[in-house]
């Protein structure tokens, strides 16, 4: 994920330092599918890398809501570059612990329905009389 602060303030050592890695980062991306990157890394820029992107860019995009030094502007998730709308995206995405509970709910919703169906049917033929059968 890629972010921003409009109100960093920077001293002349830190400003070519800066340069030199906005440089370095412009470099290395120009030769990467990710090219298009390049373009975000103006100004005061951080970079942050996880191994798990959702999580990554919900910690962000949280940190971003109640500080508004701090601007998302894109990200990287698998090959597939993100502008500021898609890490929102991603960082609404469920976790991968979220996902699997939901598909075992939704797994076992027809699987309980079903017992319920079959304990009511047999409720019901036991409560017949030996005349009724």
């Amino acid at each position: 994920m890629i972010a921003s602060s409009e109100k960093a303030t920077a001293v002349a050592p830190v400003n070519r330092v800066e340069r030199s890695l906005h440089f370095v980062f412009s470099s290395a991306l120009e030769k990467t599918k990710c090219k298009d990157l390049s373009t975000l890394f103006t100004g005061a820029t951080a970079v942050a890398f996880s191994d798990d992107a959702i999580m990554s860019a919900r910690i962000l995009s949280k940190f971003a809501k109640t500080n508004e030094n701090l601007k998302l502007l894109g990200g990287i998730m698998g090959s597939d570059v993100l502008d500021q709308a898609g890490v929102q995206n991603v960082a609404n995405l469920p976790t991968l612990d979220e996902a699997r509970a939901n598909i075992v709910g939704i797994l076992a919703a027809p699987a309980s329905k079903f017992v319920s169906i079959l304990l009511a049917r047999s409720e019901k033929m036991s409560s017949l009389s030996p005349e009724n059968s």
